[in-house]
């Protein structure tokens, strides 16, 4: 799945960022140069999934938000290595895209974990598409549950 594939990956990059005590732009330059090539592979392994024809305009959906979310969190790497300050870094447009991204994506998230849910499991007869790749999909990409209301301060504590 791909939550497997990458949440050691991950969370090793986040532990290791939150062991810094003082952390400096530097060690947010690594953590999010690190977060965005992961970002961009799981995009590939969602635009691999073939979802049975009754999903489709779901997983496009969720396609089209997740290559938002990759386009907007690779300005936000791109910004991390041109500011001079943490204010500059935090006040930026690009934290704040990436943000309001992810907040839509905790709806998306949750109308899509309905609407699996909601399925009745006949529909996936037959078909090599599983709906947990998709749940699994959403959840690495968007982590359902586990976004931060205050995104920025995850970065500078």
């Amino acid at each position: 799945s791909i939550p497997s594939r990458y949440a050691e990956q991950f969370t090793a990059a986040w532990n290791d960022y939150l062991a810094v005590e003082d952390p400096t732009l530097d060690d947010l330059r690594m953590l999010l140069g690190a977060d965005a090539a992961m970002r961009r592979r799981i995009h590939a392994d969602i635009d691999a999934i073939e979802p049975p024809r009754h999903f489709a305009d779901t997983h496009t959906g969720f396609s089209a938000w997740h290559a938002s979310y990759v386009a907007a969190n690779d300005a936000m790497e791109v910004k991390a290595r041109t500011v001079a300050t943490w204010d500059e870094f935090i006040d930026s447009s690009e934290l704040a895209a990436v943000t309001r991204i992810l907040r839509d994506g905790i709806q998306l998230c949750q109308d899509m974990e309905g609407e699996l849910d909601s399925t009745d499991a006949k529909a996936f007869e037959g078909t090599p598409w599983m709906p947990g790749d998709l749940t699994s999909a959403v959840q690495a990409a968007i982590g359902c549950d586990v976004i931060p209301e205050d995104y920025a301060a995850a970065f500078r504590r």
